[in-house]
């Protein structure tokens, strides 16, 4: 597992963590590398959970075509469970721990 350059994992949340562990584990299984692209950095929506530390992007572009990343995210969400959200971006996959989920 890696972080882009310029990435800080300064204010992750462990619930995000449990989720870059679960990631690193299915990429290693696709024989790639995690990058994760953002934690609380960037630029987000007003609501996102990157700015709780409780969301991250992984890196896509080295897979070979869209069946695989589908893969890849089908994989990440269904170890992760029912709290977290796992969705698959232009260029990116992203990952959030969803507290409102977590609290019903």
């Amino acid at each position: 597992m890696m972080l882009k350059k310029g990435v800080n994992p300064l204010g992750m949340r462990p619930e995000i963590m449990i989720a870059a562990i679960v990631a690193n584990e299915v990429y290693a299984l696709q024989g790639h590398n995690l990058v994760i692209t953002s934690i609380t950095d960037g630029k987000h929506g007003d609501d996102s959970y990157h700015y709780k530390g409780l969301a991250i992007d992984l890196r896509t572009h080295y897979f070979s075509n869209q069946d695989e990343i589908i893969q890849v995210a089908s994989a990440i969400a269904s170890r992760l469970g029912f709290c977290y959200d796992v969705v698959i971006e232009s260029d990116h996959i992203h990952v959030e721990f969803d507290e409102r989920k977590a609290q019903s």
